[in-house]
């Protein structure tokens, strides 16, 4: 996952529906409720749209799927063809209507959003999530739905499915068939395949608030077997640093920023592999790893301690409590306390049999106990 420039790739891609079926998965909405959103379902799994995290989904019954949770059981519009509004973007000068429910069908998908009219006596909305980490994906299934104003006629329907994918962020709509009368004209013809942010304007870098396939924002045609890709821009941006510890504490020294390096040390040492990459969001985000080469006298075979878990060195316990690492038994032995890469944060000679140091925030830090080599504890606060 890289991190997301505002861009969005758009391209037909061969009709590959996930669930051929269209018809797997929990039923979302009933056939009564017409013209309504689903309740607010949990994705399950990190999905980001437009650069921002979601974490729910609700479906509405004209063929969309928002990220908005505030519209659960709320109004599904359908007043979308008049001039003003019968393409995407609607920014802040859009009223869809009905009411003030325009932020309720922006953040979404459009696949295909037109009014349907699904109170025909079945159940046409499904959704499910399938997979395991980290290949997991939202299912959205619109089932054989006819088409206002002319719902009993069965060359008047739509099926169709939207797919989110977990990791990748990529977003699928497959259209097994949009079928229209020969009647329907006027806004019952109309359809939008596409998606949104969540206020309809430039993003803050300039790029577009929507995308969609060219010719399908709107499209007044019959079409089917179809299928679209939208797949978020950004080249992943990530750093990778070896730093060498040093014991009295002094700065780290960088001695490269591959991902592996070759070292020669000439006395037992410490090395901090730091990690940095930016998500889809913009955060930087930095992961630590240590590395001791050379021969250590130490009778502990692994050097981490977790959280709750107990280190000993000789007959010194360390451990993370309350936010803190206390050290037990250090009678007579200096304690000193470093950061992950090596900064030293505190040092203590005071002959207690119990020691807690404060540290700032959650995290790996290192423990050394007199002329034994650091071992790391990990802090939870």
């Amino acid at each position: 996952m890289g991190y997301f420039n505002g861009y969005y790739d758009v391209e037909q891609i061969p009709y590959s529906p996930v669930d051929s079926s269209f018809q797997a998965g929990e039923v979302a909405l009933m056939s009564s409720y017409d013209d309504k959103f689903s309740a607010a379902y949990a994705i399950g799994f990190p999905f980001y749209f437009f650069g921002i995290e979601k974490d729910t989904f609700v479906i509405g019954g004209n063929g969309l799927v928002t990220f908005n949770a505030a519209a659960a059981n709320q109004m599904c519009f359908y007043n979308y063809t008049n001039a003003n509004n019968n393409s995407i973007p609607w920014g802040s000068d859009v009223s869809l209507g009905y009411g003030d429910v325009t932020d309720y069908h922006r953040d979404a998908i459009y696949g295909v959003l037109e009014d349907l009219d699904a109170g025909q006596g079945y159940n046409p909305y499904y959704y499910s999530i399938v997979g395991t980490y980290p290949n997991r994906r939202v299912i959205v299934n619109f089932y054989n739905i006819p088409r206002y104003p002319y719902s009993t006629n069965p060359n008047n329907r739509t099926t169709s499915q939207i797919v989110c994918y977990e990791a990748s962020n990529i977003v699928e709509v497959h259209v097994k068939k949009r079928s229209l009368s020969s009647m329907n004209t006027g806004w019952g013809a109309y359809g939008i395949v596409g998606i949104q942010n969540a206020t309809g304007e430039a993003q803050e870098n300039g790029a577009p608030a929507a995308f969609w396939p060219e010719g399908y924002n709107p499209t007044t045609q019959a079409f089917d077997n179809t299928s679209f890709r939208f797949t978020p821009q950004g080249e992943t941006q990530a750093t990778s640093r070896w730093y060498r510890l040093m014991d009295e504490g002094g700065e780290p020294e960088l001695v490269g920023e591959e991902q592996s390096v070759s070292v020669s040390p000439t006395v037992d040492s410490r090395y901090v592999h730091e990690f940095s990459y930016m998500d889809q969001s913009g955060t930087l985000n930095s992961l630590y790893d240590t590395v001791s080469i050379g021969y250590i006298t130490n009778p502990i075979d692994d050097d981490t301690v977790g959280v709750n878990d107990v280190q000993t060195v000789v007959d010194v316990k360390m451990y993370a409590a309350d936010g803190q690492i206390v050290v037990e038994g250090s009678d007579g032995m200096a304690v000193t306390l470093y950061d992950a890469v090596g900064r030293l944060l505190a040092t203590r000679n005071d002959g207690l049999s119990m020691q807690r140091f404060n540290v700032p925030t959650s995290g790996a830090y290192m423990v050394k106990v007199g002329k034994y080599p650091a071992r790391r504890v990990v802090v939870v606060k």
